[in-house]
């Protein structure tokens, strides 16, 4: 570069500088203005296109600078307007628990719709912005799904006068409905309710039990012996809490917030665990050991005239199990003699620790007890008739003995059928044990006995992500009911059943058993979430958030208006069930609760 080069690029940049500082509000130098002046390698007219395109540049720059402000301001407001919608769409989700209905919800209104005096009229309220939602009302699809619709709103505030100037909006259209689902149980409890053939039960939101039905004993926990048609509340002591209810034919069992069992009923084997024989119709505390807290709880056994069976089972905080009552086969002593007082069971060889259990109630009243232990392995005790407990001698086991997995086979879940044992493995497969008569095993076999494993194999590849097994209700052992369905959410996020399919409870369209897994028929484009079932019906929570059912409806449990049995999935409406267990007529919930 020339030195009249170099000195023509430094009068530029003073130019320049010159030019931005005016720009700016600043005063030039008037030596440097007249430094340019007096050299004549710029002519006049060089410096005003100069000037005039840096005055261009500098306002092109500012506008930028306020354009990418304005931007950022505008996508921080939108997204303040899409929190308010979201949080309409999680309020109208809770109404729709309560069954409500409305014209239009906002955060100051009840789920009727109703002004509440008491509530905020905004999402979020400051000196510069406050946000809302508005949600119209719910639109019923074809398939059964249910879209709401919420709009959230920011308005943004001048600050002297609290007027708004400016609004942004966001609507949010989504799916709501249940996002989990029980079907009562009958004699074990799943999630939050349980019912037993003459008597229900149900976790109430407050956090305490209801029981309704047969009284007999004091079963109910209320205090009285009176039978009881509308749901009356378990007697828990003042300040706790349940977080489970396990009902047999005549005691209950309650696991509360303090990590005690509480127990009241029949107790004519000593299956309250208090060391007496007397029955109780106020709670009594489950006696377990100074310092032990229980995690979980199973009370089972007993028909109408029948005690046997009758036991209660606690798995511990030590990973330890207590049981006391009438001990039919040994399995709390080694001897038959009825327990009292609760009794520490030996742990199987090699295991420290129990990190589930599972019990059904055979048809003669007596109990199949599997644990899952902490190495990976399945051990079992009780009744073996049908080689349950994965040993071909047919004989009842006092102690616990381990079901022979394939090699290398550590398991993840137990569940336990009508005479069956369920193993998920953490490879995704599942094994079983024990009776195949309906084709339960899902292996492609009736065989009635079997006590070496049993692969279900679902189609193709598919391996089992959960597992579900139905029971047959308590009536007399017959070929029709003493029998059940056993159940996966596979791999590729659909139900696959195998097992007894008399009232249409696999949802493939028939009615004939199946050993080979057959498909549960969701509407096209929906995948499974999860799975309740329990005597012949089952229900599938769908992706959409519906939940949809199959099998026996012989008593309207589905509320489908109708009392026609299912063999193809039918989208449950929020209805009274009318179960008939025993010969005894109940109304009770078919869901236990929909929770957000």
């Amino acid at each position: 570069m020339s030195v009249d080069g170099a000195c023509g690029t430094i009068k530029i940049s003073i130019w320049m500088g010159i030019i931005m500082v005016r720009i700016w509000g600043g005063k030039p130098n008037k030596k440097s203005i007249r430094l340019l002046q007096n050299d004549s390698g710029f002519t006049l007219a060089t410096l005003l296109v100069i000037s005039t395109t840096l005055m261009i540049m500098g306002a092109v720059i500012l506008q930028g600078t306020l354009s990418v402000k304005g931007a950022l301001n505008e996508n921080y407001y939108n997204g303040l307007a899409k929190e308010a919608a979201e949080a309409g769409v999680k309020y109208a989700q809770a109404c729709i628990d309560q069954a409500a209905t409305w014209t239009e919800l906002r955060p100051d209104t009840t789920c009727t719709g109703a002004t509440n005096g008491t509530a905020p009229s905004y999402v979020v309220q400051t000196d510069t912005y406050r946000t809302t939602f508005t949600v119209g009302t719910l639109d019923t699809r074809a398939d059964g799904s249910t879209i709401v619709s919420a709009r959230g709103k920011t308005e943004l505030l001048r600050r002297e006068s609290s007027a708004v100037y400016s609004t942004y909006n966001e609507t949010l259209t989504q799916a709501v409905g249940a996002s989990s689902m029980t079907v009562i149980p009958q004699e074990t409890t799943i999630g939050g309710s349980a019912l037993s053939d003459t008597m229900g039960f149900m976790l109430g939101l407050d956090g305490q039990v209801y029981g309704m039905g047969s009284n007999g004993s004091g079963r109910l926990g209320d205090g009285t012996t009176t039978n009881r048609n509308v749901p009356t509340r378990f007697k828990l002591p003042a300040g706790l809490f349940a977080k489970k209810v396990s009902a047999a034919y005549h005691f209950t069992a309650v696991l509360a917030s303090d990590g005690q069992v509480y127990m009241a009923g029949d107790n004519v084997s000593g299956q309250l665990g208090d060391g007496t024989t007397a029955d109780r119709s106020t709670p009594v505390k489950f006696q377990l050991p100074a310092g032990i807290f229980a995690t979980d709880v199973m009370a089972g056994g007993g028909s109408s005239g029948c005690s046997c069976g009758y036991d209660t089972y606690v798995l511990a905080s030590n990973g330890r199990i207590y049981g006391s009552g009438n001990n039919s086969f040994g399995q709390l002593t080694g001897t038959t003699s009825p327990q009292l007082t609760p009794k520490l069971l030996p742990l199987p060889a090699g295991v420290t620790r129990i990190k589930k259990m599972a019990m059904t109630r055979t048809t003669n009243n007596n109990n199949s007890f599997i644990v899952l232990g902490t190495n990976g392995s399945v051990y079992g005790t009780g009744e073996n008739s049908y080689y349950q407990l994965g040993n071909s001698d047919g004989l009842n086991k006092t102690s616990f003995v381990q079901l022979s997995l394939p090699a290398g086979i550590i398991a993840a879940d137990i569940q336990v059928g009508y005479y069956n044992t369920y193993v998920l493995a953490t490879n995704g497969n599942v094994y079983g044990f024990g009776k195949g008569f309906a084709g339960q095993l899902g292996n492609g076999s009736n065989t009635t006995r079997n006590a070496t494993v049993q692969l279900f194999d679902p189609p193709g590849s598919l391996t089992a992500q959960k597992m579900y097994a139905s029971s047959s209700s308590e009536v007399a052992e017959t070929n029709s009911n003493d029998q059940n369905s056993m159940y996966i959410i596979a791999s590729d996020h659909q139900v696959y059943g195998a097992g007894q399919n008399h009232k249409g409870q696999l949802g493939n369209g028939a009615t004939a058993n199946s050993s080979t897994p057959v498909k549960f028929n969701l509407p096209a484009g929906l995948t499974a979430q999860d799975v309740s079932t329990q005597y012949y019906t089952t229900c599938v929570l769908a992706s959409n958030k519906q939940v949809y059912c199959a099998g026996e409806n012989a008593y309207g449990q589905m509320g489908l208006n109708n009392t026609t049995n299912q063999s193809t999935p039918a989208v449950l409406l929020k209805h009274p069930v009318y179960h008939r267990l025993g010969g005894v007529d109940r109304s009770l919930p078919l869901l236990d609760r929909l929770l957000n």
